[in-house]
């Protein structure tokens, strides 16, 4: 085939093959029409047929009538047509899959062969946000690995909690709840890594009570950033967060926040519930996903007897 640049501004005014394309629709349609005895030459050339088991002038049937012909139209200008009107990709589309072709994305297809027999082709494809998810399973091993390298050195240089347009990680922002309407805010918070280990005792105690191997801490990074990035944003209930990158001293996390006062949020039914006074400031109650982890609320059962109805009611016994 010929290939014509498309520059833009300028008419386009190459041609398309149309035998081409008619040729592979053509092969593609024979294997449907075949059970009624229509090949592929047939469809080329555009006979008409005059009943539904005699195709042109070969086969039985009824008598044809000796009125005026119609004018003959090939499945050449039908195709012109077709893409005129810019549906050769949509036909082309159900033909591949009437052919077992079925293309990624492609819904179910039915086709009738007659009143008898049925097929159904499968669906077979993936969305969009499985795509992004399995890149950032491991970033430092897909197409991730150079931009987020280039992210971080920006990131490094922006304040600590900072406004968003839209998510890094659109496929964890959406099954968090987040949603692209008026109402929710995006803000990318970071905090410093470590385990807030105490100092080693020099004088002044014994070596048992120093207190340092056995204390750890009580909650996790993501749960520090999302409560510091609520003080930072005290009209707003934070609803969940997920993590977008780290480096040797500090992570980042990305914090999905709610305006409880919008008028959109007041009438969307599925989070209107976050303008309920109950769920205020529920981040500080552990109320989020990660909030959640760090209580012990995944775990149920054998185990996770003193989880609840709070760590702190069972005397920590949990930890």
């Amino acid at each position: 085939q010929k290939v014509e640049p498309y520059v833009s501004g300028a008419p386009f005014k190459a041609k398309p093959d149309y035998r081409y394309y008619a040729e592979r629709i053509a092969q593609t349609a024979s294997r449907i029409t075949e059970v009624f005895g229509w090949s592929e030459k047939d469809l080329m050339m555009g006979n008409q047929q005059s009943t539904l088991f005699s195709f042109g002038g070969g086969g039985g049937g009824e008598p044809r009538s000796r009125k005026p012909k119609p004018k003959v139209k090939s499945l050449d200008d039908f195709l012109r047509r077709l893409y005129i009107q810019r549906n050769l990709r949509r036909l082309c589309g159900t033909l591949c899959s009437a052919n077992g072709n079925v293309p990624r994305g492609e819904s179910v297809k039915v086709i009738q062969m007659s009143e008898e027999t049925q097929e159904t082709r499968p669906v077979n494809g993936r969305s969009m946000y499985r795509y992004i998810a399995e890149a950032w399973e491991v970033p430092s091993k897909s197409y991730l690995k150079e931009l987020n390298y280039e992210r971080r050195i920006m990131w490094r240089k922006e304040e600590n909690f900072c406004r968003i347009e839209r998510p890094t990680r659109l496929d964890r922002a959406r099954a968090l709840g987040y949603r692209a309407k008026q109402g929710y805010v995006m803000v990318r918070a970071r905090v410093r890594k470590g385990s807030f280990r105490k100092r080693a005792i020099v004088t002044g105690r014994r070596a048992k009570r120093k207190g340092i191997n056995q204390i750890t801490v009580g909650k996790s990074l993501q749960r520090m950033a999302e409560e510091r990035t609520a003080k930072r944003y005290p009209n707003l209930e934070v609803l969940n967060s997920y993590w977008v990158g780290a480096d040797g001293q500090q992570e980042w996390y990305e914090v999905i926040l709610v305006d409880p006062a919008h008028p959109v949020i007041k009438a969307d039914k599925k989070i209107n519930w976050i303008c309920d006074s109950v769920h205020k400031n529920r981040v500080y109650r552990g109320k989020t996903s990660a909030g959640k982890k760090g209580r012990g609320m995944r775990h149920t059962g054998k185990g996770a007897e003193k989880a609840r109805p709070s760590v702190r009611a069972n005397n920590r016994r949990i930890k």
